[in-house]
């Protein structure tokens, strides 16, 4: 499932009945636009927020300026709220839908402006089944033409790990680059329960280039990116760029970061990437809540470095040794 609109507001659709109470929802939202994720809600009462939240399948949102696009992928029962096995194997035609925007992140209420009851999803015509074979017995007649492609080679992806980190347990931090494109992606990693992220560019938090994964609950988490110019709650200023998408396994979400090496004003990967220096400076902390907030001494590791693997070599040698700041 996805659902595509403006980030400056939370939106979403319901299936299942032509009413808001009783429909399965999913939903994009969250504490800001530079931090929205997938909610899936069983609507079973006018509340704020409404109904109550439920987890299951893959969840991801990606933003292209001012569109953020939610994805859900799950089994077609991977919903106990919905079941979309009669539409998607063809014993039914369509199937209730509503739809519904709020004009904040946080969603409330809507008004009856912003919202859509009562109408209906159509399978399209090129999405058909076949009666006659099942699925789970049928086999092929003859053999492909093609082999089926490694995951290796049926991926696009063109990065190559860089560098990796565990300052906190638990909480892994992967430097990736594509050096075609000049791409850098950052994966972070941890416990769902609560906030964590690593900073770029200085031995301490202020100065830093921060990327976090954090949100309203659990089921709401985004990645966010910070310039950490002040001791502050939230701190420092969120800026924007780049593609970014939590996906959770279990406990565990991950954050990811795709842009440009110099995709950040406050932190350039430049010289890190293409082998200017070996090092840049790195800390890392977390938080007991998902909200960011204070993390305490002991949630914290500073002036640490991350260096780049032996394997992501360059062209040309580093000049110096040093760490890599702006």
């Amino acid at each position: 499932i996805e659902i595509s609109g403006s980030n400056a507001g939370w939106f979403g659709y319901g299936f299942g009945t032509s009413t808001m109470i009783g429909s399965y929802a999913v939903t994009v939202e969250g504490a800001d636009s530079s931090n929205l994720g997938v909610v899936q809600r069983s609507l079973t009462q006018m509340s704020n927020p409404p109904g109550t939240t439920v987890t299951g399948g893959e969840i991801s949102v990606t933003t292209d300026g001012s569109t953020a696009t939610g994805v859900l992928e799950m089994a077609y029962d991977g919903a106990t709220e919905f079941d979309f096995t009669p539409f998607l194997n063809c014993e039914v035609d369509s199937i209730n839908l509503i739809a519904a925007k709020g004009s904040t992140t946080l969603i409330g209420n809507h008004g009856n402006s912003n919202r859509v009851p009562s109408m209906t999803l159509t399978r399209e015509s090129s999405c058909t089944c076949t009666d006659t074979l099942a699925p789970t017995t049928m086999e092929p007649t003859a053999a492909p033409s093609e082999a089926t492609p490694s995951p290796e080679e049926a991926s696009s992806d063109d990065y190559e790990i860089c560098a990796t980190s565990e300052l906190i347990s638990g909480y892994e931090l992967i430097v990736s680059r594509d050096a075609t494109n000049s791409m850098v992606k950052i994966e972070i990693s941890g416990s769902n329960a609560g906030w964590f992220g690593y900073g770029f560019g200085t031995s301490t938090m202020i100065g830093s280039y921060a990327v976090t994964v954090e949100g309203a609950d659990s089921s709401n988490l985004g990645v966010v990116q910070r310039s950490l110019t002040q001791m502050s709650n939230p701190p420092g200023t969120t800026v924007t760029g780049g593609e970014i998408s939590v996906t959770t396994d279990g406990s565990t979400a991950t954050g990811v970061l795709e842009m440009a090496y110099d995709g950040a004003t406050e932190f350039d990967f430049t010289p890190f990437l293409n082998c200017e220096v070996d090092s840049i400076n790195l800390i890392a902390a977390k938080g007991s809540t998902t909200l960011i907030g204070n993390h305490g001494n002991s949630n914290r590791v500073p002036s640490m470095t991350l260096t780049r693997e032996s394997s992501c070599t360059c062209s040309t040698q580093p000049t110096t040794t040093a760490s890599a700041n702006n």
